[in-house]
């Protein structure tokens, strides 16, 4: 759910995404996900584009930002690849893409470090 930037007890910028066009299904397209995370759109983009920021609540652990980033980027995704959002691209954060991969694996936990979460 898209919760306000301030209730996100340890707010994390986990992804940056550039839409053109309209921009108000993205709410539709990650409006059902039980996910706590922050879409928040950008100080500046570029004509035609709109930018945001995506931040999830690192309070909860790496894990579950992780998950969270995951999950989020992945149904914008399916949502573009389905022809829901025009002209939808990751700007930064497409690592997050691979989480899935990450939590299957018997990896160390600090792998996490590869994704950009670990301090």
């Amino acid at each position: 759910m898209n919760t306000a930037l301030g209730k996100l007890a340890k707010p994390l910028l986990v992804a940056a995404i550039e839409v053109r066009g309209e921009t108000s299904r993205l709410a539709d397209i990650i409006g059902g996900s039980e996910q706590e995370f922050h879409l928040a759109p950008a100080s500046a983009s570029p004509p035609g584009y709109q930018w945001f920021d995506i931040y999830v609540d690192a309070q909860r652990g790496e894990r579950r930002a992780a998950l969270t980033a995951h999950t989020i980027l992945s149904t914008l995704l399916a949502g573009s690849e389905k022809g829901w959002q025009d002209d939808f691209r990751i700007l930064f954060g497409k690592q997050w893409l691979q989480v899935g991969d990450v939590m299957q694996s018997e990896a160390h936990p600090n792998q996490f470090g590869e994704l950009g979460l670990a301090s």
